[in-house]
């Protein structure tokens, strides 16, 4: 059974990761660089205002799913009371010019993806993984042909894109309400003071994963922000996320295996498969970003330094597929200060390298991609590092 669910999740995701490639490769070819600069750098900072569905944060959530009724009950309160709160802070900012090249579908983007993160809890929490996968799949299908469709109208690229984006991630949610009902709680919503007030009475249970939180969406968002503040060249920035983007459609199939690993029965038993996994996962997927890598790249013209540069980012895979069990052991026996020390670990990475080259007026596209590499190599190594933060003792049952 475990078998024939990990099948059906990693055909959804390779056809969720297909079909955002098959966006992203439509972005830069009929867009360009520069276009695809301006979105990733706008996702970023949409990102930021969706840190507050972390209020509760996500790696406590899919645990305490598993054994509180009483939080399962009242989670679907907090996700759409923040849904309409990060929607009205992103129209705020767009109005006030905040994004450049941006989009008034913006707001319900953010709306949206409130939504989502709640049905990605669901999700993993029960162990229906496929379920999980349903969403990315349709969402980037619905999306690639909208692409084409809208591409043709009278209207902007950000619109044309973040239209796109909406319309994809609403019909990927209900396909998936269509799919697994059981997801949509129609009784969630019956007396949500006395929800909100349990939420607000467990809320000292949050804090330390508040850490992580902020320093996981620091990790995401640093590149863009950082390539947007001091890097003129907004092709150039294109450039430097082609390489990123392979690496994130890469490891997005690896995280297939996370998201079974969320589930406690089905972590143990993959856990004495790590080596083979390890061992085969790495190489395949070091390859497949280096090619992904340079068909993104392909349009705009293959450099020689682009090849060395596909190479140097697939390195990033060895190190993530590590960390990836690393981390869901120390999630799962509730220690986040060992996940916190990784991603201060990533952060030292990523950071201090670009800031120093700055500083020197040697900032270039293979310091930043090498730094991203650094970050991830040292996020895996601090866990090792510490080998005791490798045991893991799961609490007991909590009402």
């Amino acid at each position: 059974m475990m078998l024939q669910s990990f099948a059906r999740s990693a055909i959804l995701n390779i056809s969720a990761a297909a079909a955002g490639l098959g966006g992203t490769l439509f972005i830069t070819w009929v867009f360009g660089l520069t276009e695809f600069a301006y979105y990733t750098i706008n996702f970023a900072k949409l990102s930021l205002i969706l840190i507050g569905s972390e209020l509760i944060p996500s790696s406590f959530t899919v645990f305490r799913l598993q054994e509180d009724e009483h939080f399962t009950s009242a989670l679907p309160v907090f996700y759409m009371s923040f849904a309409f709160a990060g929607m009205t802070v992103a129209a705020l900012l767009v109005y006030a010019g905040v994004f450049v090249h941006g989009s008034w579908f913006m707001p319900i983007f953010v709306f949206s993806s409130a939504l989502q993160r709640y049905f990605d809890s669901q999700a993993q929490a029960s162990g229906r993984v496929d379920a999980y996968f349903w969403i990315p799949a349709t969402s980037n299908i619905s999306r690639l042909v909208l692409l084409a469709v809208f591409s043709h109208m009278a209207v902007s690229k950000p619109d044309v894109l973040w239209a796109s984006m909406v319309a994809g991630g609403l019909i990927g949610q209900a396909v998936m309400i269509s799919r697994f009902p059981e997801f949509l709680d129609r009784d969630a919503y019956r007396a949500p003071l006395a929800k909100i007030q349990y939420l607000w009475k467990i809320r000292a249970e949050y804090y330390e994963y508040y850490a992580n939180s902020l320093l996981k969406r620091a990790r995401d968002t640093f590149l863009p922000i950082f390539c947007d503040l001091v890097i003129p060249s907004k092709t150039e920035i294109g450039r430097l996320f082609v390489f990123t983007r392979a690496n994130e459609a890469v490891c997005g199939q690896v995280r297939v295996l996370e998201a079974f690993m969320v589930n406690r029965a089905i972590r143990e038993d993959l856990r004495h498969a790590r080596h083979r996994i390890f061992g085969v996962i790495g190489p395949l997927g070091h390859g497949a970003v280096a090619v992904i890598s340079l068909l993104l790249m392909y349009r705009h013209g293959i450099r020689a330094t682009d090849v060395v540069l596909a190479f140097v980012a697939g390195l990033f895979i060895y190190p993530y597929i590590a960390e990836l069990f690393w981390r869901n052991d120390a999630l799962a026996s509730f220690s986040p200060r060992r996940v916190t020390l990784s991603l201060l670990s990533f952060l030292a990475g990523l950071v201090i390298p670009p800031a120093m080259a700055w500083a020197l007026g040697l900032l270039s596209v293979p310091v930043l991609l090498g730094s991203y590499v650094l970050g991830q190599m040292l996020a895996a190594l601090s866990y090792r590092l510490f080998p005791s933060a490798l045991s893991v003792n799961v609490p007991e049952h909590r009402a």
